[in-house]
């Protein structure tokens, strides 16, 4: 069973494991005993089924026409569970079958990070598996910043306009991804795809980088704030005690 992990309202693929659908495969996708989706290459069919389920998956279901491979769009939680996909031949007794267990997490990973500091974004996974093939993209340019490949080779990448130049370290037990010291240039989304023999995961980190010179800004603006706050108190205590005071005279007076 392929164990893949998704983030809500991405996209995930589901591979049939076929470069090349032949004209005589029939396939068949399938979500908790429900057909989902059917391709008859002979027939000319490429059919998804996105009705079933109290319409769960409305608009979500697409196929690769050239694969087979089942793709899922606009992720939610309650599209989460198993599915199968069956491949047969119409000259051959034989099925290819292969099951996915795909859950939904919830939201993104968010980070906050003091300028000049060092940010690691966590893979999620202990230990890197031989067959895994990890990758970092910023969403600046799009590009792929970090990449290991199958376990052995760990490269880390400049960015498309170098701004990644020097900061990048990739942890070789988990391939967690370490920024270091991080500029505001730095902010923004970041995705993390993780795929295996054994499992698949996607996951999106949201990073916020708060700049020196604002930092010292609202500090400032505190300690005025706490001042200002002081003098307003002793204003307040001298005004009562001037009124009480000017009470007691005339209670003197009369």
């Amino acid at each position: 069973m392929n164990v893949v992990s998704v983030m809500e309202r991405d996209s995930v693929i589901l591979p049939s494991g076929l470069s090349k659908i032949q004209r005589e495969d029939q396939i068949t996708w399938m979500f908790k005993g429900t057909l989902i989706a059917v391709i008859n290459k002979t027939a000319g069919i490429f059919s998804t089924y996105d009705d079933v389920l109290d319409e769960r998956f409305r608009y979500r279901l697409h196929l690769n026409h050239q694969t087979g491979s089942l793709i899922i769009t606009n992720v939610k939680p309650k599209i989460s569970g198993l599915y199968e996909i069956n491949i047969s031949k119409s000259s051959s007794r034989y099925t290819t079958h292969k099951t996915f267990n795909v859950t939904s997490i919830e939201g993104e990973n968010r980070v906050s990070a003091m300028e000049g500091n060092s940010v690691t974004l966590q893979s999620g996974v202990s230990e890197i598996h031989r067959d895994d093939v990890i990758i970092w993209r910023s969403e600046h340019g799009d590009s792929i910043i970090a990449k290991i490949d199958r376990g052995k080779v760990f490269t880390t990448l400049d960015g498309a306009d170098g701004r990644y130049s020097g900061t990048l370290e990739l942890d070789s037990k988990t391939g967690s991804l370490t920024i270091r010291h991080i500029r505001t240039e730095h902010a923004g989304l970041y995705h993390l795809d993780i795929t295996g023999n054994r499992r698949t995961i996607f996951k999106r980190f949201f990073i916020s980088v708060c700049s020196q010179n604002w930092f010292r800004y609202v500090m400032v603006v505190i300690v005025v704030a706490v001042l200002l706050l002081v003098v307003i108190g002793a204003v307040v205590v001298i005004r009562r005690r001037q009124t009480q005071n000017g009470k007691y005279y005339k209670k003197l007076i009369y």
